[in-house]
């Protein structure tokens, strides 16, 4: 099908440029891109795509290629007539996850779809009306431009949020009514709606004028890019961590490291005990959707007990990436039933351990976290939920590599609230400030381990960053390793 319905516009400039002989070669790692950006296996995005041009062609056709413009409009394409803007959307992002619409005498028909996206992307929520055609639903600029455009035979006064409509005249509180209860219509969708239903003076005119910027972006951000998230039934939550070391050969290894919450999966019995299976599948790609490394598997938890509230899965997933800045998608799932989650398309920067100067990711451990990383050199706890009790401690650990023995390295530690400045205390049980510097002493040639305990005394609940700051000696160039955590506040008893 034609690929304008789904590729962004940068991506439409390269396949008009790519010759008739390479043509199949851009399709294939077009879908294939799809996919894993989405966490899919091979060809569920084209199947996808099939399924979503029969749904677009069964319920929003236009019947006919002549459609009108107004100047509410927020999407105008000429190039096709074939599908209403319902349609456009439908096959560039498939179903919504919630819609909403109003009817009233005098209101045009209308729609509102809901996206629901994970932070940082937020949701995505856009507005049809067919302004004028009842069978050509438009994308318009504002809710506002849907609660406020009555037909001709029953116009809303001006005034109600700052619109301005055909025909001047006093708003009355019948009128007013209905206008919020149009707006209150989109509550289900987002809970700022429900504050836009009270904004009807003048001082509302600059909230709703936020709302027509938002609304904008959202119809930008929807014709210009596609999606295909996986959903579930039931959400996982997953708590997800990344660090990377070298392993035995000196490669660089990354090491996913995940929690789920007890409660929200499905055990099965199984001689007298509990299973937990999951299966689990990381696929780590670069800018041009090659795949750098992926990891598809199952792996069964059993407990003699059944986890109650309050109780995590850990577990830890290693793979071989080689060094350089990528993106990756996890996907967990309760096989046999639809559980499960995902992060997609998210970056990640593995370091490099090759050379003269190399520095691992920072590791932060908690004691009894109920997760440890076995190796031959010695055991390093892990933090599966990332989160530390408040006056707790925590366990730092990195390696560096390539450095002579006893080569002194010029060390900072500074903790960071997450999009703030430095908090000054004491760390390590001495010393103290906004930056700790000390000297990190290499004691082995070829790699050097280094653990540290971190007190973390008056540090209030809240999310941080520990950044680590490491300085070449010789050269004086600087490599930073940083790594979040929550402080989590206090139980009530």
């Amino acid at each position: 099908r034609d690929l304008r319905w789904f590729a962004s516009p940068a991506e439409l400039v390269v396949f008009d440029a790519t010759s008739p002989d390479s043509a199949w070669i851009w399709l294939r790692r077009f879908w294939f891109g799809r996919d894993i950006t989405d966490g899919r296996r091979a060809g569920e995005r084209l199947s996808e795509q099939f399924r979503r041009y029969q749904y677009a062609l069964d319920n929003f056709s236009l019947p006919s290629k002549r459609r009108g413009f107004d100047v509410a409009f927020a999407f105008r394409d000429t190039s096709q007539k074939d599908f209403d803007d319902r349609g456009v959307i439908y096959l560039r992002h498939g179903a919504p996850d919630d819609r909403s619409s109003f009817q009233g005498n005098g209101f045009e028909p209308n729609e509102s779809w809901l996206y629901r996206h994970d932070p940082p992307d937020g949701d995505l929520i856009v507005h049809f009306a067919a302004l004028n055609d009842v069978q050509d639903y438009r994308l318009v600029q504002s809710l506002l431009d849907v609660c406020t455009r009555r037909q001709s035979s029953d116009p809303l006064a001006q005034g109600v949020g700052g619109a301005t409509t055909t025909r001047a005249a006093a708003v009355t509180a019948a009128q007013l009514s209905v206008w919020r209860d149009c707006v209150q219509s989109r509550s289900r969708l987002s809970p700022e709606y429900e504050r836009l239903a009270r904004q009807t003076d003048n001082a509302g005119q600059n909230v709703w004028a936020s709302e027509r910027l938002a609304s904008m972006d959202a119809v930008r951000e929807a014709t210009t890019t596609d999606s295909y998230h996986l959903t579930f039934e039931t959400q996982l939550h997953p708590v997800v961590s990344l660090f990377a070391v070298a392993d035995a050969a000196m490669q660089p290894e990354l090491h996913l490291v995940f929690a789920v919450p007890a409660a929200r999966l499905h055990p099965r019995d199984a001689d007298g005990g509990n299973n937990y299976p999951l299966a689990l599948r990381m696929l780590v790609y670069d800018s041009t959707m090659r795949m750098v490394a992926a990891l598809d598997t199952v792996r069964v938890f059993r407990s003699r007990e059944r986890l109650g509230a309050g109780s995590y899965l850990t577990e830890q997933l290693v793979m071989r990436v080689p060094a350089g800045k990528y993106r990756y998608s996890f996907v967990i799932e309760e096989p046999g039933v639809s559980a499960g989650d995902a992060v997609s398309n998210r970056e990640i920067e593995i370091p490099q351990v090759a050379g003269s100067f190399g520095v691992s990711d920072v590791v932060l451990g908690r004691e009894g976290s109920g997760l440890v990383w076995h190796r031959p050199e010695g055991e390093v706890v892990l933090n599966p939920l990332m989160r530390f009790p408040r006056d707790g401690e925590a366990k730092i650990f990195y390696e560096l590599y390539g450095m002579a023995e006893g080569t002194q390295v010029a060390t900072r530690v500074r903790i960071l609230r997450a999009g703030g400045r430095s908090i000054f205390r004491r760390l390590f049980g001495g010393g103290g400030g906004a930056d700790l510097a000390y000297t990190t002493t290499v004691d082995a040639p070829r790699r050097s381990r280094v653990s540290q305990s971190l007190g973390l005394r008056g540090l209030n609940p809240g999310r941080y960053i520990l950044q680590l700051e490491l300085t070449e000696p010789g050269t004086g160039r600087k490599v930073t390793r940083e790594a979040p955590f929550e402080i989590e506040a206090a139980r009530s008893s």
